[in-house]
């Protein structure tokens, strides 16, 4: 049974903690600069958790650590992003609305000209846009009640949740063999993968913090959390493809949620993934962290100038993607890759596949040490 104490604890390492954390991100990479933004810094923060999560992990895994050693380094690297990224707000001050004074050039046209709006959802919200964005909410609530009171389960519970099982109970790190129970001592099977995508371990951490069992995070608090966050994320998509414009950004959300929720006629749809295994690493992969990444490259080539945060942000991005799966960093680095690919061909330049090169070392390290450690080549 969930507790008022567990929704609390829910509100702050699912809520608060990756907000600072995303705030954080994106001062330092100059992608906060108007606003609060919140679905941006809960994305960023997401990415966060998760790169802070994988560094000390690998490690940590390989030399038989104890999961409480893990626990306690993850939640003292967040405590000291959450409070650098206060301070950090405080000395450049939260930007809002208000500072956004009536002398500025934009809103001195719009009060010149107000009828040279092309687009009526730039300036005024009409009943049609309104009902709009209700039927899209209305989807987007129902599907998330639709797994978050609906359980769904499948055979990847003997690993994932096992695991999890494991680092709480025993204090050990993919040392039991999920199937047997049997220790071994070191990871046996599939386990492997896991030792460069520790997301089992992710959600006993948790679990950990937030006292509630792994299976009850990870088949209901997870999709609740899950759900909204990867249409927060489509949603900043449709921000980029349709600019401004609330009622096309509000088309684009109930459509795509109504194709995923008639989208079950086989397994591999993104409606299966996103409305049954969402709490799988796999699936956060396609249905939050790639778009997340792809976001970020959409935004990146709609500016006149790339900066470094922009490419430390892909290089974080793809990072998060390792965290979660391992076809999530090949998939990440290839995406990434093959954008800037693209770019450096239609500007006739190397420095963006150069500069995207180096943003993906980290990722591309952690692919091949992946495969290595799943040959047995570092690790026996």
């Amino acid at each position: 049974m969930i507790t008022p104490v567990n929704i609390l604890l829910i509100i702050i390492w699912a809520l608060i903690v990756p907000f600072l954390a995303g705030r954080l991100l994106g001062l330092l990479t100059e992608s906060s600069e108007t606003g609060l933004k919140i679905g941006m810094n809960l994305s960023y923060g997401f990415m966060v958790m998760c790169v802070l999560f994988l560094v000390p992990a690998i490690p940590m895994i390989l030399l038989h650590a104890p999961f409480h050693t893990l626990k306690h380094t993850w939640v003292l690297l967040m405590a000291a992003v959450c409070l650098a990224s206060v301070v950090l707000s405080l000395r450049r001050g939260i930007p809002g609305r208000e500072k956004r004074e009536l002398s500025s050039p934009d809103c001195t046209r719009d009060a010149e000209n107000p009828g040279d709006a092309s687009d009526t959802d730039k300036k005024g919200v009409d009943i049609f846009t309104v009902c709009i964005w209700i039927a899209a909410i209305t989807v987007i609530v129902f599907e998330t009640g639709l797994l978050t009171v609906r359980m769904h389960t499948d055979t990847d519970d003997a690993r994932f949740i096992v695991d999890a099982m494991e680092a709480l109970s025993k204090d050990t790190m993919l040392e039991y063999n999920p199937i047997t129970g049997i220790h071994h001592g070191i990871p046996v099977g599939e386990q492997i993968k896991d030792l460069t995508a520790p997301y089992p371990l992710f959600i006993a951490l948790i679990s950990s913090l937030t006292m509630i069992h792994p299976a009850v995070m990870a088949h209901t608090v997870m999709p609740l959390l899950y759900i909204p966050l990867s249409y927060v994320i489509f949603n900043m998509i449709g921000g980029v493809i349709f600019g401004e414009g609330i009622r096309k950004k509000g088309l684009f959300l109930f459509f795509l949620s109504l194709i995923h929720l008639f989208s079950f006629e086989t397994i591999y749809s993104a409606g299966y993934t996103l409305l049954t295994i969402i709490w799988q690493g796999r699936s956060i992969v396609a249905m939050i962290m790639l778009p997340l990444t792809w976001y970020l490259l959409l935004r990146m080539g709609d500016k006149e100038s790339v900066k470094a945060g922009d490419y430390i942000l892909i290089g974080i991005s793809a990072l998060a993607n390792a965290m979660l799966s391992n076809m999530g960093s090949l998939f990440a680095f290839i995406l990434c890759m093959a954008y800037a690919f693209s770019y450096s061909l239609q500007d006739r330049k190397l420095k963006p596949l150069i500069c995207m090169g180096l943003a993906m070392v980290p990722d591309l390290l952690v692919i091949v040490a992946g495969r290595l450690l799943y040959a047995g080549v570092l690790y026996k």
